[in-house]
């Protein structure tokens, strides 16, 4: 039989499970107290929560959520990194944080109903940041838009500077 307090946790778990772009299951080996408060911090300044706690209780809230494929990730010391806007930034965030320390690994993760591995789960770390895909978007469709607009300013400036021509040579010949 269950005690209170572990069903109290469970309940706390699921609603932070409520409006989650993607989950990640990370190993948080070797981080001490002030490193994981700090990335704790930078996690939430990117709309995202690392939660440390049981695995038996997490698969159970995962469970109850219908979030299907991370009980072989949760083994071991674990925790969960839980992105509620943008599905890759706290991602990034504990990618960067655990590359500048030597410590700590992604160990798979949940994104869109999809399950991914350690292997995927870094490709998608490696990934330039949201705003950096669509600021290249935007430069390319631009480009061939600044192209045209040069094209046809460039007839305009003909245009006028041949008429600007005639102008002339019709002036000077009739005084």
């Amino acid at each position: 039989m269950p005690s209170l307090q572990k069903i109290k946790m469970v309940e706390n778990y699921k609603e932070l499970l409520d409006n989650f772009k993607a989950i990640y299951v990370i190993d948080f080996t070797g981080f001490t107290v002030p490193e994981m408060t700090e990335l704790r911090r930078r996690v939430k300044e990117r709309k995202g929560l690392l939660k440390v706690g049981r695995n038996r209780l997490f698969k159970i809230a995962l469970k109850e959520k219908n979030v299907n494929g991370l009980d072989d990730f949760l083994v071991g010391v674990s925790a969960l990194l839980i992105a509620y806007e943008d599905p890759v930034e706290p991602l990034k965030v504990f990618y960067d944080y655990s590359k500048e320390k030597g410590k700590g690994v992604i160990k798979g993760g949940y994104v869109e109903g999809e399950v991914f591995g350690k292997d995927k789960v870094d490709f998608l770390a490696k990934l330039p940041s949201r705003d950096v895909l669509v600021q290249n978007l935007l430069s390319r469709i631009k480009g061939p838009v600044y192209g045209l607009v040069f094209v046809l300013s460039g007839l305009m400036r003909n245009l006028v500077f041949i008429l600007n021509e005639i102008k002339n040579k019709k002036e000077g010949s009739n005084p």
